[in-house]
């Protein structure tokens, strides 16, 4: 954890550059301080395929991430976390934003400690090829 999920409309697809997007959530992330662990962080994207978004104009576009964590931040870490991912996505997407409808939105949610069940070698891994 965390995990960074972006859903993004098919029209975006050769545009939006979605993988530099995910890499650079994923720096975002890595600069909060060491608040998250780099072998927990997972972005990653769906792309959405049919979708109708205002007046159906087929230029209208949105991404919509979900940024989920588990518990054992405070309320400013988190804060600064999110505001520092939103304008992340709003940069990314300005060019985009300057010639079609389009609409950004983060959301959060903050898993609590029974809400989850883990696994995994990732942590062990990385100690290793350091």
């Amino acid at each position: 954890m965390p995990h960074f999920i972006v859903e993004y409309t098919g029209n975006l697809k050769a545009e939006g550059r979605i993988p530099e997007l995910l890499q650079k959530a994923s720096q975002v992330l890595q600069a909060q301080d060491g608040i998250f662990a780099m072998p927990g962080i997972r972005c990653r994207a769906i792309q959405v395929d049919e979708y109708y978004i205002a007046d159906g104009d087929p230029e209208n576009a949105y991404i919509h991430a979900h940024f989920k964590i588990g518990p054992g931040r405070s309320s400013e870490e988190i804060k600064r976390a999110l505001d520092a991912l939103f304008e992340m996505m709003k940069d990314h997407f300005k060019d985009q934003c300057e010639r079609r409808g389009i609409a950004l939105s983060l959301e959060f949610t903050e898993l609590g400690a029974h809400s989850r069940y883990r696994h995994g070698n990732l942590h062990e891994r990385m100690k290793l090829k350091s």
